[in-house]
C-alpha cells in the first residue's frame, strides 16, 4: 500500500530564502530544505514503487491476453477502459558478424568534448566549427547529509 500526504509552502520556502542574511549555518533554511528533499526522496521511492506495479499489471495483461486472444492480439476494450499492445523499438537490428552495406547505416555525429578540452588547453581556442552551447541550463543541487 502506498500512501502520501504532504502540504509543502514554496511561498514560505522563498520567503525564508529571500529573508535569509546569510545562507551557511542557517538552520531555519536547513529544516525547510530538508522538508522539501524528504517530501521529494518519498515521492519518487512511491513513482518508483509505481513503475513497478505498473510493470507488473502490463506483464500480467499481456500473458493473459495472449493465453485468451492469442498472440497477435492488439487491442482490449471495456467499459471505460482500452489496452492497446504495440511493438517499440527498433524493427531491425545488426548482426555485428556481417558486413552491413553503408546505405542502411545512420551515423549520428556528436561533439568530443575531452578532445575539445584538449584542444583548448593546446592551442587556448575552440577548434574552427566548435562552439559554446548557449542553451545549456544552470543545475542547483540540494545535499542534505
Amino acid at each position: 500500500m502506498i500512501e502520501l500526504n504532504y502540504k509543502l509552502d514554496e511561498i514560505k520556502l522563498g520567503k525564508t530564502i529571500n529573508e535569509a542574511v546569510k545562507l551557511d549555518d542557517n538552520e531555519q533554511l536547513f529544516n525547510k530544505l530538508c522538508e522539501v528533499k524528504r517530501a521529494k526522496r518519498e515521492l519518487e521511492n512511491a513513482l518508483e514503487a509505481l513503475d513497478k506495479i505498473d510493470l507488473i499489471a502490463k506483464g500480467l495483461i499481456n500473458a493473459k491476453a495472449k493465453e485468451l486472444y492469442g498472440n497477435n492480439w492488439t487491442v482490449i476494450a471495456g467499459q471505460g477502459y482500452k489496452i492497446s499492445r504495440f511493438k517499440t523499438g527498433n524493427i531491425y537490428m545488426r548482426n555485428e558478424d556481417i558486413p552491413v552495406n553503408k546505405k542502411f547505416i545512420i551515423i549520428k555525429e556528436l561533439i568530443n568534448s575531452k578532445a575539445v578540452e584538449s584542444e583548448i588547453e593546446k592551442t587556448g581556442k575552440l577548434p574552427k566549427g566548435v562552439e559554446i552551447n548557449p542553451k545549456r541550463n544552470d543545475s542547483i543541487r540540494i545535499t542534505i547529509k
